[in-house]
């Protein structure tokens, strides 16, 4: 590692809530698995997969999970028995009305989600929340979803609507995974911390954010009237419409630039120094790697989806034997989603994975 490649940046959050719905299920699989010396073999095992969706007080949003024992590298999954778990959480929709609707906490990483939208073929980007904790031993007080994460702020505007400004930001930041790679997180900042933000931080400088993620309801509500049969309605009626964001709550002051890149092993070998830090130049050779792979998506066009009828027709005259290689996943590491990146609308479509 030097200070001309990006480094995997923090992300963590936590959402508390009671559980929506889940698609939650568990599988034999063949699982991957790669030795000390690298060589790669099949070994069966189980999985446990789907989305899971979550009702706070600032909205319900659908997460990621996915599980596999034994791990990559051939030993047990330590978290197996929590993930089990999981799958008996009781949902509101679709689970059992004679039990309590599960409460529960979920922690995890934010990874991004690239596809081409089958409809107008433009690059759509979310983020993918994957879950990598599970547990019901959750207070009673407490709802909601916050990322912890490190980035580097690549924009600040304002945010303008029919026209004109909102008094809001809009602000993107990016992150990097495990390869090397950016990401953006795009987020806003509320009229009342604009001043805070603008007076503390610059377009190049790299902190750590604590986000909320939330659902904005834009454009009027419409209060119900009185008609000439009958009465009022028994609520409101939205004009406009909902949409899913990550306000900034909080912030560290800016990480600054060490005073030196690089200092000595016990060796006398120079190697880069510990830092959060994301060296701008670094980051905006990357953004163009990034945007370059997107343009190159985009002309590729979108990833033509069979119909549900065509899949099980083929399922059911595949062996038992060749069936196991839709089992297979590549490596992947135990903190993401082996997913593939250009799945749609995942963060919307609680089915379209399953």
């Amino acid at each position: 590692m030097n200070n001309s490649t990006l480094k995997k940046t923090a992300n963590w959050f936590r959402c508390v809530g009671t559980l929506s719905e889940s698609s939650l299920k568990e599988e034999e699989c063949n699982v991957k698995v790669k030795d000390k010396e690298g060589n790669v073999s099949n070994k069966k095992g189980k999985r446990i997969r789907g989305n899971i969706s979550m009702e706070t007080k600032n909205g319900t949003f659908t997460f990621n999970v996915y599980a596999q024992t034994p791990t990559s590298q051939g030993e047990k999954n330590n978290r197996w028995t929590m993930y089990e778990s999981m799958l008996n959480w009781n949902p509101q929709i679709g689970g059992d009305n004679s039990l309590p609707v599960t409460k529960a906490c979920v922690e995890g990483q934010v990874s991004i989600n690239d596809y081409v939208s089958q409809q107008d073929g433009r690059v759509k980007t979310t983020l993918r929340w994957s879950v990598s904790k599970g547990t019901t031993k959750v207070k009673d007080d407490e709802s909601g979803v916050t990322l912890e994460a490190t980035g580097f702020i690549q924009s600040v505007k304002p945010e303008v609507k029919n026209d004109e400004e909102t008094g809001r930001l809009l602000v993107t930041l990016y992150g990097a995974d495990n390869n090397g790679s950016c990401y953006p997180i795009n987020c806003v900042v509320e009229e009342k911390l604009v001043d805070a933000f603008e007076e503390y931080y610059e377009v190049g400088e790299t902190a750590s954010f604590t986000l909320d993620r939330v659902m904005h309801h834009v454009g009027p509500q419409r209060k119900t009237v009185q008609r000439a049969l009958g009465g009022y309605g028994s609520v409101n009626v939205n004009a406009g419409y909902d949409t899913e964001e990550l306000v900034v709550v909080g912030a560290d002051e800016p990480i600054e630039e060490p005073d030196e890149l690089y200092t000595e092993d016990d060796e006398g070998n120079e190697i880069p120094v510990e830092t959060d830090w994301i060296n701008p130049e670094t980051m905006k050779k990357a953004i163009k790697i990034r945007n370059q792979m997107l343009k190159e998506m985009e002309e590729k066009g979108p990833v033509k989806k069979e119909s549900v009828s065509n899949m099980l027709k083929k399922a059911k005259s595949v062996s038992k034997k060749s069936q196991s290689k839709f089992d297979d996943f590549d490596d992947f590491d135990e903190e993401e989603t082996p997913f593939d990146a250009e799945v749609e609308n995942d963060d919307e479509d609680f089915e379209s994975l399953y």
